[in-house]
C-alpha cells in the first residue's frame, strides 16, 4: 500500500506521510451528507431495518444453543478440569469469532441474515468474507474440530457440515448470486476461497484517518501503515471535509465507525490473526467498554483542524 501526502511527524521525528484526499471539498461532501441524510429517512422499510439487529442476534443465540451448547450438556464435554476448559474456551473463540462475525457483516453492511428468506440485499464481501466465502460453515465445522478433541462424536459431524455448506453453497453460488452480482460475484470467487480462509484478506475499498497533531495519534497511524493493510487507505485526519475527533474509518458505501470500532475495523485489513482480534472488539458491550478504558487513560476525542471546515462547523477548534 501507498503513503503519500501531507507529512505528518510523531514522536521519534520519522516522518510518515498519508494520503490527503483535497479533490474532496466541502461542496461535495455536503452534497454527500445530505445524500447520506435522505436515505436515512423512514419509509416501511426502515422499520423492519430497525429490527434486523435484533433478528440477527436471535439466530446466533439460537445457533449457538442449538449446534454448541446443547450438544456440549448432551455430551458432557463440560466435564473437565478448569485448567482443560480455559484452553477449551479460548480455542472455541477463533472459529465462533468468526461465525459471529459474518453474521454481523450481513446484517450491518448487507442488510439481511443467514436465513434465505432475508437474504442481503447486496454482495457482502467486507469482514470475515474478505477472507473466506463461506465463514459461518467453516466456524462451525472449526467449532466441531475443537470438540472432537473431548469426544470423537463431534469429528463426525464435521463432513456432515461440510457436504451440508458446499452442496448449498453450490445451488446458492451457482444459481442466485451468478444471476444477481454477475462479474462482481465471479471476481469475488475467483479471489477468495470457499473453505480455507486466506492469510490477507481481499477487502471493500476503506479510508482511516488519523491526526497527526498529537505524538499517540501519529504514532498509530505509522503503525498501521508498517502493517500494510490490504485495501485501506492512511489518510489525515486534517483533510477529511469535517474533521472528526476521533480515528475515523470510513467505507465506500459511507459506512463510518470512530474510536475503538474504527480501529477494529482496521485490524480486519491487515491478516488473519488482527482479525480475529478486530472481530473480538466489535462483539456488543466489549466496544463500549474498551472506549471507556481508552478515553479514561486520556486518549480520548481531539480536535482536528480542517481546511474545508468554516469557523464554528464540526471541526473548528475549539475556544
Amino acid at each position: 500500500m501507498r503513503a503519500e501526502g501531507s507529512g505528518l511527524r510523531g514522536g521519534d521525528q520519522r516522518e510518515i506521510t498519508f494520503t490527503p484526499r483535497r479533490s474532496l471539498g466541502i461542496g461535495a461532501f455536503q452534497e454527500a451528507r445530505s445524500m447520506t441524510l435522505r436515505g436515512k429517512e423512514r419509509s416501511p422499510g426502515a422499520v423492519r431495518d430497525l429490527r434486523l439487529p435484533t433478528r440477527s442476534l436471535l439466530q446466533v443465540v439460537l445457533a449457538g444453543g442449538l449446534g454448541v451448547v446443547l450438544p456440549v450438556a448432551l455430551t458432557e464435554v463440560w466435564r473437565q478440569p478448569g485448567w482443560v476448559l480455559g484452553l477449551l474456551v479460548q480455542a472455541l473463540a477463533v472459529p465462533l469469532l468468526l461465525g459471529v462475525a459474518a453474521v454481523r457483516e450481513f446484517a450491518i453492511f448487507g442488510g439481511g441474515t443467514p436465513l434465505p428468506y432475508n437474504p442481503p440485499g447486496k454482495l457482502v464481501t467486507g469482514g470475515p468474507y474478505g477472507y473466506v466465502r463461506n465463514p459461518m460453515q467453516v466456524s462451525m465445522a472449526g467449532t466441531c474440530l475443537v470438540l472432537g478433541l473431548f469426544d470423537p462424536r463431534f469429528l463426525a459431524a464435521v463432513p456432515v457440515v461440510l457436504a451440508y455448506g458446499a452442496g448449498l453453497a453450490a445451488w446458492h453460488e451457482g444459481e442466485r448470486l451468478t444471476g444477481r452480482f454477475g462479474e462482481e460475484w465471479a471476481a469475488y470467487r475467483r479471489a477468495v476461497r470457499p473453505w480455507v480462509p486466506r492469510l490477507r484478506p481481499v477487502m471493500p475499498p476503506a479510508s482511516v484517518y488519523v491526526s497527526g497533531g498529537c505524538v499517540a495519534c501519529s504514532a498509530v497511524g505509522r503503525w498501521i501503515v508498517r502493517r500494510r493493510p490490504e485495501g485501506l487507505r492512511v489518510l489525515a485526519a486534517e483533510e477529511h471535509p469535517s474533521g472528526p475527533r476521533r480515528i475515523s474509518y470510513e467505507r465506500a458505501d459511507g459506512r463510518v465507525f470512530q474510536g475503538v470500532a474504527a480501529m477494529a475495523y482496521v485490524l480486519t485489513h491487515i491478516h488473519l490473526g488482527w482479525a480475529l482480534a478486530g472481530w473480538a472488539l466489535m462483539l456488543p458491550g466489549v466496544d463500549r467498554f474498551a472506549q471507556l478504558c481508552v478515553d479514561a487513560f486520556g486518549y480520548g476525542p481531539r480536535t482536528v483542524r480542517s481546511p474545508y471546515v468554516t469557523e464554528g462547523g464540526p471541526g473548528a477548534e475549539a475556544p
